[in-house]
């Protein structure tokens, strides 16, 4: 059993300043360092935020047709000699997306090839050509190797509905425009019958 008078029980004055509650003072240096860190990271999670879906997040189409037009693409290498890349790889991208016929408007090279290094807009572009969404890019070559960058936008919106990027031998071209033609018609909602897979 406990003896209670072996106990000794320390007296209020001999803890006084040992055991202090923390200050007005201490208390608002604390707030005054976490609130500040609390609304700098709410603005950096609201930038964040708002820069992904602006710039990254890939959109919904909102066109009420199907139809495209694929414009020069430009060349951002130093050298000029491959400038026929920025015309034939579109060129061929039109060639392919021609062939879905769930597609229902693809406009020719005939039409788009004027809107080479043009000042105009997306939007007055789609409505010099009737088109609810533009296809752009960029080419630049390395030695053997090519880099493509293709963005599609829905002109309705002004947003990105698809993009990506390819490095690529020259040889692999074919395989890169497939792969970008697919991506369109799945991207405009466009569905690709068998035969037409096989055919891109």
């Amino acid at each position: 059993a406990l003896d209670c008078e072996s106990l000794h029980v320390p007296k209020r004055e001999t803890l006084e300043g040992k055991l202090k509650p923390g200050s007005s003072k201490d208390i608002q240096k604390v707030k005054s360092k976490t609130i500040p860190a609390i609304i700098a990271l709410l603005a950096f999670v609201l930038i964040s935020a708002f820069a992904y879906n602006q710039f990254f997040r890939e959109n919904e189409y909102t066109g009420l047709d199907k139809s495209i037009a694929v414009l020069p693409f430009e060349n951002t290498g130093l050298d000029s000699n491959y400038e026929y890349l920025s015309d034939g790889i579109p060129r061929d991208i039109i060639n392919q997306l021609s062939k879905i016929s769930a597609i229902q408007t693809v406009t020719g090279w005939a039409s788009v090839r004027i809107y080479k290094k043009t000042l105009k807009g997306i939007k007055e572009i789609a409505g010099e050509l009737g088109v609810s969404s533009i296809l752009t890019g960029t080419i630049q070559k390395h030695a053997d190797n090519l880099h493509i960058i293709a963005e599609l936008i829905d002109v309705k919106t002004g947003k990105r509905i698809w993009g990506d990027d390819f490095n690529s031998k020259m040889g692999e071209l074919f395989i890169i425009q497939s792969e970008v033609a697919q991506k369109i018609s799945d991207a405009l909602k466009s569905h690709i019958t068998a035969e037409e897979k096989i055919s891109i």
